[in-house]
């Protein structure tokens, strides 16, 4: 039988004399702090802020550092991809003699036209290492960093900025060649900068150096640049290049672009050596791997 005393937090165990302590009402110590009859202390409003404090402050130190491992873990992933369109590009150049080709609208001349676009479904530019098996994953071509749109969203999925499409125009980067007013580098991926002159400093500083004969498709001229190579290109020559990371991955507080080399390289170069008409060369496509900006 228990006998509870008049003490709520004493209770006899029937029959061994013993009683053992319940917890009860808190009682406040000498220092403060609530302590409970079972020998437990608690917290008090000041020491619970403290911890809250320490808190909010090892986050906003592990949040930054977890974004920037983030950022360089997508800007090497943009790299190895890079490296295999590369080395994907060399095996195609091996076998087809030439790169993949694009159709450049041209005019009697023979020389593109000022407003010439490269319809990306006709010319699919680097999506041809893709279809012709060169290129196993066709994510290869499309860089890490674009997680805005998801798979489910088939339409918008498939319409990503792949590195195929890096035919969009670049109107910063642009030459002027004897006056003409053609921009010659308005394309990230082009075989052919239009650059005849054999003692041209950058006359293999293009993929392909002999662009085809100009033909006749639906009635508008055109010039195939790509299949017929010429020179082999210099180890410098510019590929394509990724500006994905230029407001994310930053060296010396100066966003990249990846850029591959024909040599095999990728490098991140200073993103304003193809934005920045003050400190960029007369077109990106004549950017080395050693130049700097700032």
């Amino acid at each position: 039988m228990r006998k509870i005393s008049h003490n709520n937090n004493i209770q006899e165990e029937a029959g061994t004399g013993a009683f053992r302590l319940l917890s009860g009402p808190a009682k406040r110590s000498r220092a403060g702090s609530p302590t409970y009859a079972n020998g437990k202390a608690g917290f008090t409003l000041i020491e619970l802020l403290v911890v809250i404090g320490i808190a909010i402050l090892l986050m906003a130190i592990v949040v930054p550092v977890g974004k920037g491992l983030r950022e360089s873990n997508a800007a090497m992933g943009c790299q190895a991809q890079l490296q295999h369109i590369g080395t994907a590009l060399k095996a195609y150049y091996m076998d087809e003699q030439g790169f993949p080709p694009l159709g450049v609208p041209v005019d009697g001349s023979g020389d593109p036209t000022s407003d010439a676009e490269i319809d990306t479904n006709r010319w699919p530019g680097l999506m041809v290492l893709y279809d012709t098996g060169y290129i196993g994953n066709i994510e290869t071509l499309h860089c890490p960093r674009d997680v805005e749109v998801s798979k489910s969203d088939k339409d918008a999925y498939d319409s990503r900025e792949y590195y195929q499409s890096y035919t969009n125009k670049d109107p910063l980067a642009k030459v002027d060649y004897g006056g003409s007013d053609i921009n010659v580098n308005q394309y990230k991926y082009m075989p052919h900068r239009w650059v005849t002159d054999t003692d041209f400093d950058d006359y293999r500083r293009q993929l392909d150096t002999a662009p085809g004969d100009t033909v006749d498709i639906d009635g508008d001229d055109f010039k195939i640049v790509g299949p017929n190579a010429g020179v082999m290109p210099a180890d410098t020559t510019i590929v394509t290049w990724c500006d994905a990371h230029y407001n994310s991955y930053t060296r010396d507080d100066y966003g990249q672009y990846m850029v591959l080399f024909w040599d095999g390289a990728v490098k991140p170069l200073d993103g304003d050596l193809f934005r920045d008409d003050a400190v960029a060369p007369d077109a990106a496509w004549q950017v080395g791997p050693n130049d700097t900006a700032h």
